[in-house]
């Protein structure tokens, strides 16, 4: 049975490709045709009101606290193409064009209350900026639409952009697009301007593409830097149930603040990775999945899992997480993490673990304790993410807190998977009714590659 259900996910996690994902496909009809200007819309600025020193406040904080790490300041609107923007007529339909601009912005995001868009209809987020010509993301299509009606981009350079849609003759009754935040942000994540205090994540990290990662090339597959509410940014990993279903499980922190009122907000960034060893930049940020289900979650333990809308499509070659409830203390562990906002790192400890409380909050007995990094640390960026098993790979917990960073050789916490597993008051504090929902009882499960696994068991007692 669990070969036919691995064959039947994989099957349609080979179908969902191409949904609810960021994307540079066909560039947007205004650079193939000439086109008006489009219409503009100033949004504050980010300097002159507080929101700067704000920013350089965020950054001077060394340690990673009990808040996720903010990039953004959210701004309120009502803008839909009834009220806002500019339309052009060309062959086959009309073309609706805004440009928001928000000076001394490094990037912005944008947050759709409502979203609907009908078949053949694009959607493109252009960016204005001269330091990356030509950038654009989409096209969003009739594909992205979701239940909840929610739609939420990810971060697009510069401090103005376009908007650009295609609507095709005869479906304007059928197209619903209500833009109600765009989050303008200050933390530079694109790395493009250089601002003042804007540092890069600290020299003492590895970049995963250095040879210190190949024993974990499968397991970095599964770790993606993630966005919610558009202004704040946590870790988490794609994780496998004990069905081997592919349900795409995201595992990360309570106190990155996602909820059930809020999980939609949520917008994954996959191999957003150095393109080469010691570089810790240059990342591409354009392989996202939009959206997400909260599923469970608990302070004491600092536990969270969501599902995401749509699985990462097979081009962003994804990887399910194993994991480990074992309690068994390991020798050592591993940390594969978005320091400061920044390209994926690895890190190494190789002393045993310990029990300890929770680092950030009420929490007795509740983590594992790293004492020190000995290759590699943690920054703000890196909460939620996964600790590693260094024997058999699984995930053993969740990054809550701690002072480790390259100037500071200390210690971080880690909310434990096995304390996680049972517990609270109900399904929406615990992972076992989601990760082993019949009951099987494993205590590991081994991680899977939907092209590469199927035929395998992963159980183990």
């Amino acid at each position: 049975m669990r070969i036919c259900l691995s064959i039947l996910a994989a099957a349609a996690w080979l179908s969902a490709a191409g949904s609810a994902g960021a994307r540079q496909g066909e560039p947007p009809l205004s650079q193939r045709l000439s086109l008006p200007p489009a219409s503009e819309y100033q949004l504050p600025a980010l300097a002159g009101d507080g929101r700067e020193a704000e920013a350089k406040a965020l950054l001077e904080i060394p340690d990673k606290g009990a808040e996720p790490l903010a990039f953004a300041v959210p701004v309120v609107t009502d803008i839909s193409t009834d009220t806002h923007g500019s339309w052009s007529t060309v062959t086959g339909g009309r073309v609706w064009r805004l440009t928001l601009r928000s000076e001394g912005a490094t990037d912005l995001n944008f947050g759709f209350s409502h979203f609907y868009l009908p078949p053949g209809a694009t959607l493109h987020l252009l960016s204005n900026t001269n330091a990356l010509p030509g950038f654009f993301d989409g096209a969003y299509t009739h594909r992205d639409n979701q239940p909840h009606g929610e739609f939420w981009s990810a971060p697009i350079p510069g401090a103005s952009v376009t908007l650009e849609l295609f609507l095709p003759a005869g479906t304007e009754r059928e197209l619903g697009l209500n833009l109600t935040q765009v989050s303008v942000g200050f933390r530079d994540v694109f790395k493009i301007f250089g601002g003042p205090g804007l540092q890069k994540q600290g020299a003492c990290n590895n970049d995963v593409v250095c040879p210190e990662g190949d024993a974990w090339r499968d397991p970095i597959r599964s770790v993606a830097a993630y966005t919610v509410r558009g202004i704040d940014t946590c870790t988490g990993t794609l994780i496998m149930d004990a069905e081997g279903s592919f349900t795409p499980y995201f595992l990360t922190a309570f106190h990155c603040g996602v909820t059930p009122t809020n999980a939609a907000s949520v917008v994954t960034i996959w191999n957003y990775e150095s393109p080469s060893c010691g570089q810790l930049g240059g990342g591409s940020r354009l392989q996202t999945v939009s959206g997400a289900e909260f599923r469970a979650s608990r302070r004491d333990t600092d536990v969270a899992l969501l599902e995401l809308s749509a699985p990462p499509p097979p081009s962003f070659n994804p990887y399910w997480a194993g994991w480990d409830r074992s309690e068994t203390v390991p020798l050592g562990s591993v940390a594969i993490h978005h320091p400061g906002v920044d390209e994926k790192a690895i890190s190494f400890n190789t002393d045993p673990l310990s029990y300890g409380n929770n680092c950030i909050a009420n929490g007795d007995n509740t983590h594992w304790v790293v004492d020190n990094w000995e290759d590699g640390t943690t920054e703000r960026g890196s909460s939620g993410s996964a600790l590693f098993h260094p024997d058999n790979q699984g995930v053993i917990g969740f990054l809550s807190g701690g002072t480790a960073s390259c100037s500071s050789i200390t210690f971080d916490c880690y909310g434990r998977f096995g304390a996680s597993w049972l517990g609270g008051s109900g399904d929406n504090q615990r992972l076992q009714p989601w990760l082993d929902p019949n009951n099987r009882g494993p205590l590991r499960v081994a991680g899977a590659d939907p092209t590469r696994d199927l035929f395998r068991d992963g159980f183990e007692n």
